[in-house]
């Protein structure tokens, strides 16, 4: 059946792309980040009498038992994998269950486009796979839970290939969201090690900038082709020394997080998967077995 033509619906034609050429408007006042002895005081109090827990849980319940409940506001999540093993869909699986939870979140994309990452959105949110959704070969009731997804999108997105990283702390703290998304922190143009560290010392300022502060969520790289067996076509799990590039990555980080897919023979992955904490500042560690269906782009227990 043929699709109905989006190109008809006024709403959709009026909506606004955002774009890196949008000014950014002025910083507002900081807050301040003294704490004499009885604020401090009064506010761990006022944090420990809260009804609901600070924390955003994460899709998967093993990960929210390491983290004693989800992750914090303040903290820096680094979730590094190698190239299509699937940081990206980790990424948007956590954003989605913290809209769920009611948070603000935003998402800041390097290498996407908003409708690459739409179309995986819709594909979690409708059930209509992925190969539909990019063949534009879905059905007419498909069409209508397209619709109805579209009218309630849990979280918005900006396209910051062209931003320096200052620029994406800024939009933080003006909007002071509950989760930032950023993928990924190596998208931001950098020469050495020292510009990297300084992209990672960023995302410390846009979490910690306000209080209680914002969860940052980025995705990194890892050193694909120095941690290979050159005997072997396959990837091997990774670690804390496999992150590409400066160390301060993995030190600035509240928590590290490692995506990984058994390769086959040729290296190519497969759909079995593992998620792991492999750094937390508080102490906690966990570990999921997962399964990827590639027709919703998401991540399933096994």
């Amino acid at each position: 059946m043929s699709p109905i033509p989006f190109s008809d619906i006024a709403w959709l034609n009026d909506m606004p792309i955002p774009g890196p050429d949008e000014p950014v408007k002025p910083k507002p006042p900081p807050e301040s980040d003294t704490f004499m002895q009885q604020r401090w005081a009064d506010t761990i109090i006022k944090a420990l009498e809260a009804k609901d827990s600070p924390a955003t849980p994460t899709p998967f319940r093993d990960i929210n038992e390491g983290l004693d409940g989800g992750l914090r506001p303040g903290e820096v999540c680094i979730v590094a994998g190698y190239t299509s093993h699937g940081k990206s869909i980790i990424l948007d699986q956590f954003a989605d269950a913290a809209a769920a939870a009611g948070k603000r979140v935003h998402i800041y994309m390097t290498e996407m486009t908003a409708v690459q990452r739409g179309i995986r959105l819709l594909a979690r949110r409708t059930g209509v796979p992925m190969r539909d959704l990019k063949r534009r070969t879905y059905t007419t009731e498909q069409a209508k839970r397209i619709l109805v997804a579209l009218e309630h999108l849990p979280y918005g997105c900006s396209i910051v290939a062209d931003w320096p990283v200052d620029r994406v702390v800024e939009h933080v703290r003006e909007h002071k969201w509950d989760l930032a998304v950023v993928d990924l922190i190596h998208g931001f143009h950098y020469t050495d090690e020292r510009d990297l560290s300084k992209t990672s010392s960023a995302l410390v300022r846009a979490a910690k900038g306000w209080h209680p502060g914002t969860i940052v969520l980025a995705a990194a790289h890892l050193n694909d082709g120095q941690v290979r067996d050159q005997r072997s076509p396959k990837r091997p799990r990774p670690g804390l020394h496999s992150i590409k590039g400066t160390s301060s990555i993995k030190q600035d980080a509240d928590v590290v997080m490692f995506v990984w897919r058994q390769d086959d023979e040729d290296g190519t992955p497969t759909q079995e998967a593992e998620l792991w904490i492999a750094k937390n500042r508080d102490g906690g560690f966990a570990h999921t077995d997962l399964t990827l269906n590639p027709e919703r782009m998401e991540f399933v227990l096994r």
